[in-house]
């Protein structure tokens, strides 16, 4: 049941620390883009993508809250949310984990640090997953911001004095932009 979502933690987890240069140069590009904006139009839409971001990724650490307090919390009062078709361990203290131990867990110091590990895997596994997934949605609410910044920029060019100058600053921003998505 866990898996899979484990698996693909640790993968994650991997990839991001062999990828660091490239996720520090992303987080380079925002700290950069909140400190560059230019007018309060820019930084209202900079908000406001940041602002659904926000919800989204809080939306998600609570759903990660609930599947915690389920996965570790209800086996405390003995109710299990796996599979019991196939369970050959005992049914009054379950644990989180549907898996094979290599030792007896209904014994009373076994039970309780299988329980323990099993709970700290758990949370780190949460956090691990949630924050690389909230990550990449900030990333992606971000660079999609600074694209509308760039629309505007081009609807409004017939309005700037220095044409080549303003056309120029939108081909490098957009440039910019591209490379980072």
């Amino acid at each position: 049941m866990c898996t899979l979502p484990v698996s693909s933690c640790l993968l994650r987890l991997v990839i991001f620390w062999w990828k660091r240069k490239a996720v520090a140069q992303i987080i380079h590009l925002i700290a950069n883009d909140w400190t560059k904006t230019t007018t309060s139009q820019e930084k209202a839409i900079m908000i406001a993508k940041a602002q659904i971001a926000r919800i989204i990724i809080t939306f998600g650490y609570g759903m990660m809250g609930a599947a915690i307090i389920v996965m570790l919390v209800l086996p405390i009062f003995g109710y299990s949310v796996r599979n019991l078709s196939n369970v050959t361990e005992d049914l009054e203290k379950p644990l989180s984990l549907q898996t094979y131990y290599i030792y007896n867990t209904r014994k009373s110091p076994q039970y309780e640090f299988t329980y323990a590990a099993q709970c700290i895997v758990l949370f780190f596994c949460t956090i691990c997953y949630t924050c690389i997934d909230n990550f990449l949605s900030l990333s992606v609410f971000h660079i999609s911001g600074q694209l509308d910044i760039l629309r505007n920029r081009f609807l409004h060019l017939h309005i700037v004095a220095n044409l080549n100058n303003a056309l120029k600053s939108c081909i490098m921003d957009h440039t910019r932009l591209l490379r980072y998505a």
